[in-house]
């Protein structure tokens, strides 16, 4: 009779660490010369263009481009900006911007009602001037 094989216990797996990729040789570095030596000839000259064919740009206005018009923007000589900027502040103007409207100067003013007071002059100046009527006729 043969004798019963007792069942064999395996061994727990173990942990096998991964192989970490190894730095590869390094390389001799190869001079480079400073000069390389080329087998041509050097050109005489370098041109793009001869002067016969001369640039030219079409105009802005060719691309839909208009210049910009000039508005005196500047105070004339005696104009106290201070002054004029305290009156607003006195008639409660919380915020205000100047545009440019064609030839002319757009000034809009907040005001703590929630309205707004628009002037147009020629001048930033005159702009403040119109608004600051307004404000002391009550409109």
């Amino acid at each position: 009779m043969i004798a019963p094989v007792a069942p064999r216990m395996q061994a727990a797996p173990q942990y096998v660490p991964p192989l970490l990729p190894t730095n590869p040789p390094r390389r001799a570095a190869v001079a480079v010369p400073r000069n390389p030596v080329v087998n041509a000839p050097r050109p005489t000259s370098i041109r793009a263009q001869s002067d016969d064919d001369a640039l030219e740009l079409p105009p802005p206005e060719a691309f839909g481009i208009r210049p910009m018009p000039v508005v005196n923007t500047t105070a004339t000589a005696g104009e106290d900006w201070a002054v004029l900027l305290r009156q607003l502040e006195a008639y409660g103007v919380e915020q205000f911007q100047f545009d440019a409207v064609g030839s002319k100067v757009r000034l809009r003013c907040n005001l703590p009602q929630g309205g707004q007071s628009i002037g147009m002059g020629s001048t930033k100046a005159e702009a403040i001037r119109q608004v600051i009527q307004q404000l002391a006729s009550g409109q």
